[in-house]
């Protein structure tokens, strides 16, 4: 039988197509890993409700030469600029694909996992997501990513290093339960969800930064840490700020987490975001600075020890705030920063602060635009609180005698906001100056007396109805004087100064009391 050339090239072309297309479909059924082509089979497990190919329970070095596998020369080349010729192209894995219980080991070099370009030209796009858990490699070793591209989220769990860092990467990001050293880094990209939660930093002190990204939505909860700062710079955050760091209990309630310090920073960003309330760390400092703020930022219950807004500029019409103490104060601090248009109460747990680098015409204008604000929003409580708050602030740095005088117009009357207060000061007076008299009756009866027609009862016949009496005529001598406008000097006698000077103070404090009372009649709304 004659073969036809022809149909035999056709044949011959099938076949090389089906090798072609069994050997790219099979690629990420083995891993080639080492120069002596040893060869790890991979696991099909089920991951966050999904089948993910993983690498298993395998002792991994770094390896010198590019294996054909990508997946292989992604994770466990020492660096990727081992390419006979640069590529400029994406690399790019077409399962989702992950590593599990694996141990990275080498004899010498840097102890870095740089997951970079290099020299390549080329970025790195997982179209179905990636897993990399329970790696075993020195506490001191870096993990890092960059021009990496996410389609379905990365997820990073259970970890051991030194710090992660990101740079240029795309897709959703989940980093969680992992031991880390020191630091997260994020920078640059477009983040669409981006999860750091559950994590323990082993530091003193510890960091997050996360600078010139985008970011859609961001949580960072339920991690452990001693001092944490976590520091953002020229960012957007476009959908949800969500911070908690205590963990909720059977009964729903907050219980604290290995926690103590935390400080977060926000500088030249644009926040167009709700920044939910969160329990958080024992102390909570937050920081806005050159902050810029889009219709959907709200800051409902925000839980901190101290709000800072520095040179925000001013804050649109549609940001609500309100703040909680963490603890027993909420301290905010309003810097060259407008707060006319935003919606704000200012509760008994808030009060202001001022830096050593306000001076006193700083603090001085922000009470008075505050107090301003207040008053023609019709704010009674809030412009009450701060201006007492302004008062006792202007005392405090003030002479004693501004002080002095301070102090007893808190306890007098509060400053005018408790003016039932005169009534107990009155009748206080008023029975303190009947006991001096009644101790005093027939010295100061002298001095100013007191004419009462009354019948006279015999003190020994009827000593009950005589003392009745008695104390009943001290007690009207005793408001004559004291609620008296004038004073009858022909009736007054000068034989004792002392009696003179005590008859005067029930007088003059009597006098007093009556100007408070109505004042305060006269100016009840």
């Amino acid at each position: 039988m004659k073969i036809d050339s022809q149909f035999f090239s056709k044949c011959s072309l099938l076949l090389l197509g089906l090798i072609w297309h069994h050997a790219t479909y099979c690629q990420y059924d083995t891993i080639t890993y080492n120069e002596n082509n040893s060869k790890a089979a991979l696991e099909i497990k089920e991951y966050h409700g999904e089948n993910v190919a993983f690498l298993t329970n395998v002792a991994l070095p770094y390896i010198n030469t590019l294996e054909d596998n990508f997946l292989c020369s992604f994770f466990f080349c020492k660096s990727l600029n081992q390419f006979a010729k640069n590529r400029h192209d994406t690399l790019s894995f077409d399962k989702k694909m992950g590593i599990e219980n694996c141990v990275r080991y080498w004899t010498g070099g840097i102890n870095n996992w740089d997951y970079e370009k290099f020299s390549t030209g080329s970025a790195f796009e997982f179209i179905h997501g990636l897993i990399v858990t329970d790696l075993e490699i020195p506490e001191d070793s870096r993990f890092n990513f960059t021009n990496a591209i996410f389609k379905e989220p990365l997820y990073i769990e259970r970890n051991n290093f030194k710090e992660i860092a990101f740079s240029q990467c795309s897709g959703s990001t989940n980093l969680e339960f992992n031991s880390i050293g020191s630091d997260i880094r994020i920078s640059g990209g477009n983040i669409d969800e981006l999860d750091i939660s559950g994590n323990k930093f082993s530091a003193d002190t510890s960091r997050i930064y996360i600078t010139f990204t985008n970011i859609n939505d961001l949580s960072i909860s339920l991690n452990e840490f001693k001092h944490q700062k976590i520091k953002f710079y020229n960012d957007t955050i476009s959908s949800l700020i969500y911070f908690q760091n205590k963990e909720v209990t059977k009964n729903n309630a907050l219980q604290p987490a290995k926690r103590n310090f935390l400080e977060i920073v926000f500088e030249h960003c644009y926040i167009n975001a709700p920044f939910p309330e969160r329990d958080n760390a024992d102390t909570v400092n937050i920081t806005f600075i050159n902050c810029n703020f889009g219709s959907n930022a709200s800051f409902l219950s925000i839980k901190a020890d101290t709000v800072r807004f520095v040179n925000c500029d001013k804050l649109p019409s549609t940001l609500n705030l309100a703040l909680l103490p963490n603890l027993t104060k909420c301290m905010l601090e309003v810097f060259n920063t407008n707060f006319e248009d935003i919606s704000f109460n200012y509760p008994a747990q808030v009060a202001l602060l001022f830096t050593q680098d306000s001076t006193k015409d700083i603090a001085y204008n922000t009470y008075e635009n505050l107090l301003n604000k207040f008053r023609k929003e019709g704010k009674s409580d809030s412009y009450k609180r701060l201006d007492i708050e302004y008062r006792n602030f202007k005392a405090s740095s003030g002479t004693w005698w501004d002080m002095s005088v301070n102090y007893l117009d808190k306890i007098w009357w509060n400053h005018g906001y408790a003016k039932g207060n005169i009534v107990g000061w009155t009748l206080f007076f008023l029975f303190l100056f009947f006991l001096s008299n009644s101790l005093l009756w027939t010295q100061i009866q002298s001095v100013y007396p007191f004419e009462l027609e009354a019948t006279e009862v015999n003190r020994y016949v009827y000593p009950k109805m005589y003392y009745v009496r008695k104390y009943f005529y001290i007690f009207l001598y005793t408001a004559y004087i004291f609620f008296s406008l004038k004073v009858n000097f022909d009736k007054l006698s000068f034989k004792s100064i002392r009696l003179v000077a005590f008859f005067f103070a029930q007088y003059l404090v009597g006098l007093i009391c009556l100007f408070f009372i109505a004042n305060a009649i006269l100016k009840i709304d």
